[in-house]
């Protein structure tokens, strides 16, 4: 929630009031300052979109109008939802939300667009629940905006505050809400959705969220009975429980309270699986033909591109060599990774079953083998790739250079040593270099960060010669490099100078040293 506005923060604390204990003021205080920035960042779009989207949605009827349609991933948590969302990511003809805008769901184009370049340096690469990869620009769950917005989501009592899991539970079945509540989550599910639209240039929509399970026959609402596609995973129920202990386990350093009991936790993770998975299966009774598609998640990892293929067929999407390049290019950027319930397996840990759950590996047949392991394609490499890293390290110097060059002309045209364009020269070394590279390294990402250092350090002197002596001491005809290099390490270190260049060389090595979710 850092960047959630603050009336959300209002919200999660104030109804019901929630007062965390004082070892929970520090990470409570750590939100809310980060909360200020995120509701400042997106308060003129806020204002500016309000009516829009309040005419919208009364004209609307609160239904979205999407000709090209939407396909929704519906499974549990820890199902390999997930893993599914990526490789759908990788087929062009689909727009899905990306974690800066779930993030900040009030916010629009550009504090998106400033979000996905601010936060680079800030998140890490991998999830910590299960070290599957993220970013500001990765796929991401819409819930997230849900409960970002305006608090419409279980999400605060599975991960912020476990007392209010009795109570939020409600939004994850969007069953027992007052009609006040159903409303503002049907507004701010159609709203966000309608945002992310505006970008999609006649591409299909891909949404997936967990909870999306429980909730098919309203997206049915939303997206148009008609207009919207269904594909659910499963994974073996024994995984999926243990899967979601571990990851609560591991996510405890997000909540406001102290967790419950393992015990607690599991009992409630069986109960609500159960209850997810028969919400789906009555409204899989009455999907029409041509709208609904079922996959194993052990039959995706062990064939993914055939799964794929029968998913496509199945749903009437239309499957293309891009496409399928493009999976199996990410599939190969991924296949030494092991879920943890193989991680576990392997060390000897007992795995338990629970008769409740017996009905989900029943119907989706998780009491036979899992298909027959496929190879993939070979791994495409084009021939000039090893010119291409090379061309990267080069392409980022001379970038380097030109950056270090144009900084220097604009300080001596403005008289300002623009100790800001750190920032910006670290995004482009960056990306110059992953662009080159076409993947990158953690080798090239080191080699971006070292060259934004070295950029600042370059114009630090001559900018400070301009900047200093010829705006304020204009008359002086002779300055010592004693007084320069004094009058330059001063510049250096004050203000916000080295706030820029943390910003600018993290961004530089996290560009550089990016794997592309969606290959190109």
């Amino acid at each position: 929630m850092a960047l959630a506005p603050l009336d959300a923060w209002a919200r999660l604390l104030l109804s019901p009031p929630l007062l965390p204990a004082p070892r929970y003021w520090l990470r409570l205080a750590a939100g809310l300052g980060c909360s200020t920035v995120g509701t400042g960042l997106t308060l003129p779009e806020r204002l500016l979109l309000a009516p829009w989207l309040a005419l919208g949605y009364q004209g609307s009827g609160g239904a979205i109008d999407h000709p090209p349609g939407a396909l929704v991933i519906l499974g549990y948590f820890r199902t390999g939802t997930t893993h599914l969302h990526y490789l759908l990511n990788c087929d062009p003809r689909f727009i899905t939300p990306r974690w800066a805008q779930a993030t900040a769901p009030q916010g629009f184009h550009a504090s998106w667009l400033f979000l996905r370049l601010f936060l680079v340096p800030f998140l890490a690469g991998r999830r910590p629940q299960d070290d599957v990869a993220i970013g500001p620009d990765w796929p991401a769950e819409d819930d997230f905006a849900c409960h970002n917005w305006a608090c419409a989501s279980s999400l605060r009592g599975r991960l912020i505050a476990p007392s209010r899991y009795d109570s939020d539970r409600r939004f994850h079945f969007l069953d027992g809400l007052t009609a006040r509540e159903m409303e503002r989550w049907r507004y701010v599910q159609w709203a966000f959705v309608r945002k992310v639209l505006t970008a999609a240039r006649g591409r299909m929509l891909l949404l997936k969220s967990p909870s999306h399970t429980a909730h098919v026959p309203e997206l049915q609402r939303l997206l148009g009975r008609e207009r919207v596609r269904f594909i659910h995973i499963s994974r073996d129920p024994a995984d999926v429980v243990d899967s979601n202990v571990a990851m609560l386990r591991r996510l405890h350093i997000y909540r406001l309270e102290d967790p419950p009991d393992e015990e607690v936790l599991r009992e409630r993770i069986i109960e609500e699986y159960a209850a997810t998975e028969r919400a789906c299966l009555e409204s899989r009774a009455i999907m029409p033909p041509g709208q609904w598609h079922e996959i194993r998640y052990e039959d995706l990892r062990a064939d993914p591109l055939g799964e794929l293929k029968r998913a496509y067929a199945a749903l009437d999407l239309a499957w293309t060599r891009d496409f399928e390049s493009r999976a199996a290019r990410y599939l190969h950027s991924v296949r030494d990774y092991q879920p943890g319930s193989e991680t576990r397996r392997g060390l000897g840990e007992s795995w338990s079953r629970d008769e409740r759950l017996d009905f989900v590996a029943e119907i989706f047949g998780h009491d036979r083998p899992a298909a027959a392991p496929s190879s993939l394609p070979p791994r495409a490499v084009l021939p000039d790739e090893a010119r291409s890293r090379g061309r990267a390290w080069i392409g980022a110097v001379v970038a380097a250079a030109s950056l270090a060059l144009l900084w220097h002309l604009l300080a001596r045209q403005t008289l300002n040593r623009h100790d800001w364009l750190a920032w910006p020269a670290g995004v482009l070394i960056g990306a110059i270099a992953l662009r080159l590279a076409r993947a990158g390294s953690s080798r090239l990402g080191w080699w971006c960060a070292a060259l934004t250092i070295l950029v600042a350090v370059c114009v630090s002197v001559p900018n400070s010669r301009w900047a200093y002596y010829k705006r304020y001491d204009p008359a002086r005809e002779h300055i010592t490099w004693s007084d320069l290099l004094t009058t330059s390490r001063h510049e250096f270190f004050a203000g916000m100078s080295l706030f820029w260049l943390f910003m600018g060389a993290a961004t530089a090595y996290r560009f550089g040293s990016r794997p592309p979710v969606r290959p190109r």
